[in-house]
């Protein structure tokens, strides 16, 4: 049986696919990519509900912040609806909507996104409030019958004919509003939102108020406030899976690698120390990082020695080469602490010196 590789002749190729870690949350995604004049708009979320296109909505290739198109709206009767959907039932959970917008118009009572609207929607995104010191603004309730927030909270100052990003998140009872990544306003509130009895409506509210201009990348994330403080809103359209996000990959010898994530690919160092030695008589380090020495304590029994005190005790993981056929084999893990790890080695069950033992130390 051959032996084991040394930490040194490990290669595992990374992953190359970068993801949005919050994609299993996502509610709603729509690109609204296609061609000029098309009604068929694509949920890319994991839940791939049917957005209708009523009066005339459509997609255009006239505007667009990703993609080359976006979603047209006229301002006097067109809207898509989403199919109802429980994932747009917030309740008194965290949530995140955002999206794109282009308004041609500044004309007042223009919304991007409501719920519901007999006679109140548990919200309601985008509405252009002329009183309100010309702000965009949002409106939630939480009976159906009143506002809870009674006069509107300001998402940023309403702009015309150029993109702008919006956003509204929850974040346990602290409500957040952004314009372009900066934050305009925030409040508290413990209101619980009811569940939707009817379809999203992006562009519409109460068959009375329509939108007008152009709508791109509209997300909707349930139980994850995505943002909590300014932010740079992103230069791509959304991501369309999970990707290679949050996983980590080893890749060489000194036990580097990449973690993948919403931020792109990063460099990290994933094992906080590790060694490859020579247990058979006078003990020799071959390869180490963080490890300062060991320290033979009799047949088959070292301490590994940290060059650096953990602040918490950490997860070792250790091995042996074996060389024999039909052998038992094992290291153990006798006990550690946060400068050193005591292991041993057996063979057939008893304690002996191995020709290749190694130690991985990991630790968040």
């Amino acid at each position: 049986m051959a032996t084991k590789p040394f930490l040194s002749q490990i290669a595992v190729p990374v992953g190359t696919t970068t993801g949005d870690v919050y994609y299993p949350q996502t509610s709603l995604l729509m690109h609204f990519n296609g061609t000029n004049g098309s009604t068929t708009m694509t949920d890319n979320s994991k839940n791939n509900l049917t957005a209708t296109a009523t009066n005339g909505a459509a997609i255009s290739t006239a505007q667009s912040k990703f993609g080359g198109s976006s979603l047209l709206l006229d301002g006097t009767n067109d809207y898509v609806t989403v199919t109802n959907s429980t994932d747009f039932d917030f309740g008194s959970g965290d949530f995140t909507i955002e999206y794109w917008e282009y308004r041609t118009s500044s004309g007042t009572q223009r919304p991007i996104l409501s719920r519901n609207a007999i006679p109140y929607t548990p919200y309601m995104i985008g509405w252009y409030d002329v009183s309100i010191n010309e702000n965009i603004v949002m409106y939630m309730s939480s009976n159906g019958t009143t506002w809870d927030i009674a006069s509107g909270i300001s998402m940023g100052v309403r702009t015309i004919n150029v993109w702008t990003h919006y956003a509204v998140t929850r974040n346990g009872n602290t409500f957040r509003t952004f314009q372009n990544g900066t934050q305009i306003s925030t409040f508290t509130s413990t209101a619980a939102f009811p569940a939707g009895a009817a379809s999203l409506e992006i562009g519409r509210y109460n068959a009375l108020y329509y939108f007008q201009g152009y709508i791109d990348e509209l997300r909707i994330t349930k139980g994850i406030a995505r943002y909590t403080s300014n932010f740079t809103p992103s230069t791509t359209q959304f991501l369309d899976s999970t990707g290679d996000a949050n996983s980590n990959v080893v890749v060489n010898s000194t036990a580097t690698g990449f973690a993948i994530g919403t931020g792109g690919i990063n460099g990290a160092q994933l094992a906080k120390a590790w060694v490859n030695f020579d247990g058979i008589g006078t003990v020799s380090i071959r390869d180490s990082y963080s490890v300062s020495s060991i320290t033979d304590l009799g047949t088959g029994t070292y301490d590994v020695n940290f060059s650096s005190t953990f602040s918490t005790i950490p997860t070792v993981v250790a091995s042996t080469s074996n060389t024999t056929v039909n052998t038992n084999y094992g290291v153990n893990v006798n006990s550690h602490t946060t400068s050193k790890v005591q292991i041993f080695c057996t063979e057939n069950g008893v304690t002996t010196d191995k020709g290749v033992v190694s130690v991985i130390v990991f630790r968040n």
